[in-house]
């Protein structure tokens, strides 16, 4: 049994075992967050995936993604957790309830970026969408910012060639032409579509969100 000890976020003492080099994260992993490890180097970088096998924060069920020298794709394996990294693991996600589990798996899902606005006491505020939406919206996770010119034409070409759309909603928000080029009629286009897309989800999140059910830690 291969074995690698590893430091994560500088201070949890962790042991990978068993690494895999796959092309595609295995079925069943439910992604928690990213932790920068100290086995990175110029080829590699310096963060771990986290994953658990089913919705439950157990020692039994972590599981980790990382790039190693030599392999075009990652490697995945079993994570045996210190038992204060486990303990952290339980203070961070608040993991009595299963709905954040879900709720984070189900953000990286549609945008891995979107959690990375959300800190830990915000999900036990959030009671439904519109909360969530509000916290996103503020926190100006629905604003990508296209730079360039070859980006921002390229990214009109395909969602927005009339330039009707996005000169409507620079329009709303008060822009004169004046102040206006590609890269901010394509920014604007894209945090409109973002904003959209966001609100389609609106009963699909508001059902996750009303999954009472609690399940203790193991």
């Amino acid at each position: 049994m291969k074995k690698i000890e590893v430091i994560l976020n500088k201070k949890f003492s962790v042991t990978l075992l068993n690494p895999r080099p796959l092309k595609e994260c295995p079925k069943g992993y439910c992604r928690l967050g990213i932790f920068e490890h100290n086995l990175g180097n110029l080829y590699n970088p310096s963060w771990l995936v986290l994953y658990t096998y089913g919705k439950n924060i157990t020692s039994k069920n972590l599981r980790y993604e990382i790039y190693r020298d030599g392999c075009f794709w990652p490697y995945y394996g079993k994570l045996i957790p210190s038992k204060s990294f486990i303990e952290y693991l339980h203070t961070r996600y608040n993991t009595t309830s299963i709905k954040n589990v879900d709720l984070i798996n189900f953000l990286n899902k549609i945008n891995p970026n979107y959690t990375e606005y959300l800190a830990e006491s915000d999900y036990k505020s959030i009671k439904c969408f519109d909360d969530l939406f509000n916290i996103l919206n503020d926190r100006g996770a629905f604003d990508p910012e296209i730079i360039y010119y070859e980006n921002a034409i390229n990214y009109l070409r395909d969602n927005d060639p009339s330039f009707v759309d996005s000169l409507n909603i620079a329009n709303e928000f008060g822009y004169k032409l004046t102040d206006l080029d590609c890269e901010k009629l394509a920014s604007l286009h894209a945090s409109n579509k973002a904003r959209e897309d966001f609100l389609e989800l609106e009963d699909e999140i508001n059902k996750l969100l009303k999954n009472k059910k609690f399940r203790k830690h193991q």
